[in-house]
């Protein structure tokens, strides 16, 4: 691995840790963490959600990030093994709310990823 990859994977190790003491297991079964970045790519987005999920299996992941350039946010959502938490349809419903049906997205029950224009409602 180069030094770059290695120092990326120690960042979302740090960051993994620093956000999952900040959310205890629900009594449902399932935690929502919702994670906002200011820089990050789809891809760092994606592996800090894997990162979360493989950490612990009741947790759901949305990970956000302003797109570069752009009126939108990206969103990467993925959810534990254990958690109760269909993906795919919660950023298509999430998408279609949105300002004007502006947001774009799906994927299956436990990935999914999109964007969404800025300030819309992520509940």
């Amino acid at each position: 691995m180069d030094l770059l990859g290695s120092t990326r994977g120690e960042l979302l190790d740090l960051l993994a840790t620093k956000i999952l003491e900040a959310h205890p297991p629900d009594a449902s079964g399932t935690t929502i963490v919702r994670v906002a970045r200011t820089t990050d790519d789809v891809g760092m987005l994606r592996a800090l959600a894997g990162k979360l999920t493989a950490s612990r299996a009741d947790i759901v992941a949305i990970c956000t990030s302003p797109d570069v350039g752009g009126d939108a946010e990206l969103v990467v959502v993925q959810r534990g093994a254990t958690a109760k938490f269909d993906c795919g349809a919660w950023l298509k419903e999430t998408a279609q709310k949105s300002a004007n049906g502006g947001g774009r997205g799906g994927g299956r029950p436990e990935r999914a990823e999109g964007r969404l224009p800025k300030g819309a409602a992520i509940e």
